[in-house]
């Protein structure tokens, strides 16, 4: 028995009802309308600030360069209710304006030393501000700032740190100025906790960042600066805004380099007064401690230090600390001071500093000493002074608490004191009793002398006295009248020098003869000739 041929079914896609065409169209355009709907929307961000002051959900704007560009969405606090967090919704093709160094404050009406701002919100209510930066794109998470920036991002300038050992009457904001001119601002100020040193951040708009070199100096300017110290009284002030506001001026000292340009974040020092900026900081010096045995009323750290009024050094601090360890010498009070060799027209380097430290060891040996001068009577501004005293006792350079010591003299009235000191121990070592019992003595003898004196005048040999002496003297002229010219003794003293001067003559004629014929005295001056012999006969 056969089977039957299996047949051959072929099979057909099955079809899909029209009754679902609709709702699959429907869907699709949905989630393109979703999808076009997300990607058109702009980016959310989170903003932390401290208060929610001004700030209401749906209703509070953003803005930058004063063009809306999104809406607070939501304000609630945070879960340690420490601040407040703000989400917002920014318009399309916004995110290029969120980087990492964006800043975002509330713009609120301000009064501050560069001026008055925000007063458009007084009818228009706060708002949001958002300047961009210029860092990496993608940031959605900011903090808020609770003050305006002095300078917003992206602005061309140099930005910097001043430091200074105090606070000073310089808050943000106020201005920096070049020889008068407004040239940026302090943007903010902290505390270095381990430094112990403010820090003051600033902002030099370009193209005037070019000023700012190497050897640039920086002051406070702020209000009416008055000085008295040991150089006395010196006011100062700067430009009308730093007068009223507050602010920061700087230059290239007198006489001191330019240096080249400065990188940004440089940091410099903030000096408080024009002065201090003027003045050369040594960079290398050699430290001295002094020994006063007398009052350092007066004294300051920053006093000057000068030989014969140049100036050579500072004084850095009374070193009460180090006292205490060494209270065997109670009585003397140490000062400590940095001498400088660039003052002394040398190296401002190592080698300066030990060979001003040779010179110094031979000038103290040929009686270089310290001193504490009056600066100032009207401030008492007392500074060190050295001077060259060959006459005291040779003395060398010691040592006190780790540092060399240079020897001290009194000075200003304290060696007026001590000399009129020493004249009172003098007289008070005198015997003033003997002495003045010695004196009476004498004047009493004085006295007796006197009374015999007077006695003797009236006696009746000291009345007859004057006329004896009248003819005394009468018989001394009588006698020069006998030896005048024309009387008889006159002209026997004549006649007698007369035959005196021939008697002379003759004795020198003599002697002449002698002298020319030794045997004159012998033979007589004629001879007879010689005999001749007669003729012989033949």
């Amino acid at each position: 028995m056969s089977e039957p041929d299996a047949a051959l079914v072929e099979d057909k896609p099955p079809r899909v009802q029209a009754i679902w065409i609709l709702p699959i169209v429907v869907l699709v355009v949905g989630i393109w309308v979703v999808a076009q709907s997300y990607l058109n929307q702009g980016p959310e961000i989170t903003i932390s600030f401290k208060t929610a002051e001004g700030l209401q959900a749906e209703k509070t704007q953003i803005k930058a360069l004063s063009v809306q560009i999104g809406t607070v969405e939501s304000v609630s606090l945070a879960d340690d209710r420490s601040h407040v967090v703000v989400k917002a919704r920014l318009n399309p093709g916004t995110r290029d304006l969120l980087r990492e160094d964006t800043q975002i404050w509330v713009e609120r009406p301000r009064i501050g030393a560069g001026g008055v701002s925000g007063l458009g919100t007084l009818l228009s209510g706060a708002y949001i501000k958002l300047s961009p930066g210029t860092g990496a794109t993608g940031s959605r998470d900011f903090v808020g700032l609770e003050q305006v920036p002095a300078t917003e991002p992206g602005v061309s300038g140099l930005r910097f740190t001043l430091e200074s050992d105090r606070a000073n009457s310089i808050s943000t904001g106020d201005p920096i100025l070049y020889r008068g001119l407004q040239v940026g601002q302090i943007e903010s100020l902290e505390l270095d906790l381990e430094s112990s040193k403010m820090q003051y951040s600033g902002f030099i708009d370009a193209p005037y960042d070019e000023l700012v070199t190497e050897g640039s100096r920086f002051w406070n300017a702020s209000g009416i600066q008055i000085e008295a110290d040991a150089s006395g009284i010196n006011v100062a002030t700067d430009s009308l805004i730093t007068l009223l506001a507050g602010g920061v001026t700087f230059d290239v000292p007198d006489g001191h380099e330019a240096g080249g340009r400065v990188s940004k974040g440089a940091t410099f020092r903030l000096y408080a007064t024009k002065r201090d900026a003027q003045r050369n900081p040594y960079q290398f010096g050699k430290q001295y401690a002094l020994m006063f045995d007398q009052s350092l009323r007066g004294l300051e750290p920053g006093a000057p230090v000068e030989y014969r009024g140049i100036r050579v050094g500072t004084v850095e601090r009374i070193m009460l600390s180090d006292l205490q360890a060494h209270t065997g010498e109670a009585a003397m009070l140490p000062v400590l001071i940095r001498v400088e060799p660039g003052r002394f027209q040398q190296e401002d380097t190592v080698e300066g500093v030990e060979r001003l430290s040779a010179s110094l060891a031979g000038a103290v040996e040929r009686g270089l000493r310290a001193k504490l001068e009056s600066g100032n009577l009207i401030t008492g501004s007392l500074y060190v002074e050295f001077d060259l005293f060959p006459d005291n006792e040779p003395q060398s350079i010691g040592e006190y608490g780790g540092y060399p010591t240079l020897p001290t003299i009194p000075g200003g009235l304290d060696r007026i004191e001590n000399q009129i000191s020493r004249l009172l121990e003098k007289l008070n070592a005198l015997p003033l009793e003997q002495t003045v019992a010695e004196l009476n003595a004498t004047l009493e003898r004085t006295r007796d002398l006197l009374t015999s004196v007077d006695a003797m005048a009236e006696s009746e040999s000291m009345q007859a006295l004057p006329a004896r002496l009248e003819a005394a003297l009468l018989e001394v002229e009588n006698a020069a009248a006998s030896f005048a010219q024309g009387s008889e003794f006159y002209s026997d003293a004549d006649v007698t020098l007369d035959e005196l001067t021939q008697t002379l003559q003759s004795i020198r004629a003599l002697a002449e003869s002698i002298e020319e014929k030794p045997n004159s005295l012998i033979f007589s001056g004629k001879h007879e000739p010689d005999p001749e012999p007669g003729r012989g006969s033949r």
